[in-house]
Protein backbone atom coordinates (compact mmCIF):
# COMPACT_ATOMS: atom_id res chain seq x y z
CA UNK A 1 0.00 0.00 0.00
CA UNK A 2 2.89 2.49 0.35
CA UNK A 3 4.70 4.03 -2.39
CA UNK A 4 7.41 5.08 -0.61
CA UNK A 5 7.59 8.40 -1.78
CA UNK A 6 6.04 11.68 -0.84
CA UNK A 7 5.48 12.73 3.31
CA UNK A 8 4.07 10.33 5.69
CA UNK A 9 1.18 12.18 5.69
CA UNK A 10 0.46 11.92 1.82
CA UNK A 11 0.74 8.36 2.56
CA UNK A 12 -1.75 8.07 4.93
CA UNK A 13 -4.22 10.33 3.06
CA UNK A 14 -3.70 7.92 0.18
CA UNK A 15 -4.02 4.49 2.54
CA UNK A 16 -7.15 6.44 4.02
CA UNK A 17 -8.53 6.89 0.42
CA UNK A 18 -8.23 3.05 -0.26
CA UNK A 19 -9.69 1.50 2.52
CA UNK A 20 -12.37 4.01 2.17
CA UNK A 21 -13.39 2.72 -1.63
CA UNK A 22 -12.64 -0.52 -0.54
CA UNK A 23 -15.49 -0.21 2.33
CA UNK A 24 -17.42 1.39 -0.50
CA UNK A 25 -16.73 -1.43 -2.61
CA UNK A 26 -17.56 -4.25 0.18
CA UNK A 27 -21.16 -3.02 1.79
CA UNK A 28 -22.58 -1.11 -1.65
CA UNK A 29 -21.32 -1.40 -4.53
CA UNK A 30 -19.75 -4.89 -4.89
CA UNK A 31 -22.09 -6.28 -2.21
CA UNK A 32 -25.14 -5.06 -4.08
CA UNK A 33 -23.97 -6.51 -7.62
CA UNK A 34 -23.42 -9.96 -6.04
CA UNK A 35 -26.86 -10.02 -4.02
CA UNK A 36 -28.90 -8.51 -7.38
CA UNK A 37 -26.63 -11.40 -8.88
CA UNK A 38 -27.89 -14.06 -6.79
CA UNK A 39 -31.48 -12.74 -6.11
CA UNK A 40 -32.22 -12.31 -10.21
CA UNK A 41 -30.52 -15.75 -10.83
CA UNK A 42 -32.57 -17.74 -8.37
CA UNK A 43 -35.45 -19.92 -9.87
CA UNK A 44 -38.99 -18.04 -10.11
CA UNK A 45 -37.12 -14.80 -9.37
CA UNK A 46 -39.08 -11.19 -9.66
CA UNK A 47 -37.34 -8.66 -11.43
CA UNK A 48 -34.27 -6.98 -9.51
CA UNK A 49 -33.69 -3.26 -10.43
CA UNK A 50 -29.94 -2.06 -9.97
CA UNK A 51 -29.43 2.09 -9.71
CA UNK A 52 -26.69 4.15 -9.05
CA UNK A 53 -27.63 7.49 -7.37
CA UNK A 54 -25.01 10.22 -9.20
CA UNK A 55 -26.98 13.17 -7.21
CA UNK A 56 -26.09 16.40 -8.23
CA UNK A 57 -22.90 16.24 -5.69
CA UNK A 58 -20.75 13.68 -3.13
CA UNK A 59 -23.40 11.86 -2.03
CA UNK A 60 -24.00 9.32 1.26
CA UNK A 61 -25.17 6.36 1.70
CA UNK A 62 -28.90 7.50 2.16
CA UNK A 63 -28.76 10.71 0.74
CA UNK A 64 -31.12 9.78 -2.13
CA UNK A 65 -34.41 9.68 0.47
CA UNK A 66 -35.01 13.42 -0.79
CA UNK A 67 -35.12 12.11 -3.88
CA UNK A 68 -37.12 9.00 -3.95
CA UNK A 69 -39.87 11.03 -2.57
CA UNK A 70 -39.52 13.68 -4.84
CA UNK A 71 -38.91 16.71 -2.50
CA UNK A 72 -35.69 17.11 -3.75
CA UNK A 73 -35.64 20.68 -6.41
CA UNK A 74 -34.07 18.74 -9.26
CA UNK A 75 -35.46 17.31 -11.87
CA UNK A 76 -34.21 13.89 -11.58
CA UNK A 77 -36.40 13.85 -8.10
CA UNK A 78 -39.32 13.73 -10.01
CA UNK A 79 -38.63 10.96 -12.40
CA UNK A 80 -37.28 8.94 -9.26
CA UNK A 81 -41.15 9.32 -7.28
CA UNK A 82 -42.37 8.04 -10.77
CA UNK A 83 -40.16 5.04 -11.45
CA UNK A 84 -40.76 4.20 -7.31
CA UNK A 85 -44.35 4.79 -7.93
CA UNK A 86 -44.48 2.51 -11.21
CA UNK A 87 -42.78 -0.02 -8.90
CA UNK A 88 -45.52 -0.04 -5.96
CA UNK A 89 -47.58 -0.65 -8.09
CA UNK A 90 -46.88 -3.25 -10.49
CA UNK A 91 -43.06 -4.73 -9.26
CA UNK A 92 -41.78 -2.58 -12.61
CA UNK A 93 -40.10 0.83 -12.56
CA UNK A 94 -40.87 1.64 -16.24
CA UNK A 95 -43.70 3.57 -16.97
CA UNK A 96 -44.35 6.35 -19.86
CA UNK A 97 -42.00 9.54 -20.64
CA UNK A 98 -39.38 7.45 -18.39
CA UNK A 99 -35.91 6.03 -19.61
CA UNK A 100 -36.78 2.32 -20.09
CA UNK A 101 -34.72 0.75 -16.87
CA UNK A 102 -33.94 -2.90 -17.48
CA UNK A 103 -34.32 -5.32 -15.54
CA UNK A 104 -31.18 -6.93 -13.98
CA UNK A 105 -29.60 -10.05 -15.40
CA UNK A 106 -26.59 -11.86 -13.38
CA UNK A 107 -22.99 -10.43 -14.45
CA UNK A 108 -24.51 -7.79 -15.88
CA UNK A 109 -22.47 -4.70 -16.89
CA UNK A 110 -25.30 -2.39 -16.89
CA UNK A 111 -27.30 -0.28 -14.27
CA UNK A 112 -29.42 2.91 -14.36
CA UNK A 113 -27.41 6.01 -13.42
CA UNK A 114 -30.02 8.79 -12.00
CA UNK A 115 -28.78 11.54 -11.33
CA UNK A 116 -28.38 14.92 -14.13
CA UNK A 117 -28.23 12.12 -16.69
CA UNK A 118 -30.82 9.22 -16.55
CA UNK A 119 -30.31 6.49 -18.28
CA UNK A 120 -29.05 2.75 -18.66
CA UNK A 121 -24.57 3.18 -18.14
CA UNK A 122 -22.57 0.56 -18.35
CA UNK A 123 -20.46 -0.30 -15.24
CA UNK A 124 -16.65 0.70 -15.72
CA UNK A 125 -14.13 -2.20 -16.60
CA UNK A 126 -12.04 -1.63 -14.02
CA UNK A 127 -15.15 -1.48 -10.84
CA UNK A 128 -16.48 -4.70 -12.36
CA UNK A 129 -12.84 -6.15 -11.97
CA UNK A 130 -12.68 -5.07 -8.58
CA UNK A 131 -15.78 -6.07 -7.62
CA UNK A 132 -15.31 -9.74 -9.58
CA UNK A 133 -12.33 -10.14 -6.62
CA UNK A 134 -14.10 -8.92 -3.84
CA UNK A 135 -17.33 -11.66 -4.97
CA UNK A 136 -14.46 -13.83 -4.93
CA UNK A 137 -11.98 -13.58 -2.30
CA UNK A 138 -14.77 -12.68 0.35
CA UNK A 139 -18.39 -13.02 -0.61
CA UNK A 140 -18.80 -16.47 -2.61
CA UNK A 141 -16.71 -17.54 0.19
CA UNK A 142 -18.43 -15.94 3.38
CA UNK A 143 -21.95 -16.49 2.17
CA UNK A 144 -22.38 -19.90 2.55
CA UNK A 145 -20.61 -20.16 5.37
CA UNK A 146 -23.00 -17.52 7.39
CA UNK A 147 -25.71 -19.61 5.70
CA UNK A 148 -23.98 -22.65 7.21
CA UNK A 149 -23.81 -20.83 10.97
CA UNK A 150 -27.91 -19.88 10.45
CA UNK A 151 -28.88 -23.65 9.78
CA UNK A 152 -31.06 -25.39 12.36
CA UNK A 153 -28.76 -28.07 14.14
CA UNK A 154 -29.83 -31.62 13.43
CA UNK A 155 -30.40 -32.08 17.13
CA UNK A 156 -33.05 -29.94 17.31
Amino acid sequence: IFSGSGSAQAEALRVRRLLGALSDDMWYFAGTRHMADLLAGSVGAASVFLYIFEGLRRSEHGDDITFWRGTAPVPVATKMAEYLAHFAASGDPNGPDLPEWSAHVPGSASVMGLGSRIGMRAVDDEDRERHAFLVREYFSKRLPSELRRCEPSSDS
